[in-house]
């Protein structure tokens, strides 16, 4: 009886062991999203330069799609935000809300993709 009992009780913990690992290491997803940079090319200086404090919207899908985030870029024109698995659309803002520069990222789980919005000056 006492050896039923232990075999029983040892068999739980297995049980519940497993279902743990299952949640920490198959049930969740890993952290995905973007680091990102915006610059700007051309004008009277050549090379790329960063844009500091521009909005950065993130459209799932398209640029049709509703908007599913907005993040500002930093002093250096660096952003990060996480994002589920996807394909997304940037575009940036600069000079009074007016739209200018987009591009397209795919970001994987687990993963943070890198990507660089540019804003060309003719």
């Amino acid at each position: 009886m006492r050896v039923t009992r232990l075999i029983a009780l040892l068999m739980v913990g297995v049980g519940v062991l497993c279902m743990l690992m299952t949640a920490a290491c198959g049930g969740a997803a890993l952290p995905s999203g973007i680091d990102g940079q915006v610059l700007c090319n051309g004008g009277t200086a050549p090379g790329d330069w960063p844009l500091a404090n521009v909005k950065v919207e993130v459209h799932a899908g398209s640029l049709s799609a509703p908007m599913t985030a907005m993040v500002k870029a930093d002093a250096k024109g660096r952003f990060r935000i996480a994002l589920k698995p996807g394909r997304y659309v940037l575009i940036m803002h600069k000079y009074d809300d007016h739209y200018r520069g987009s591009t397209s990222v795919v970001v994987t789980n687990g993963v943070f993709s890198s990507v660089r919005v540019m804003n060309g000056v003719k």
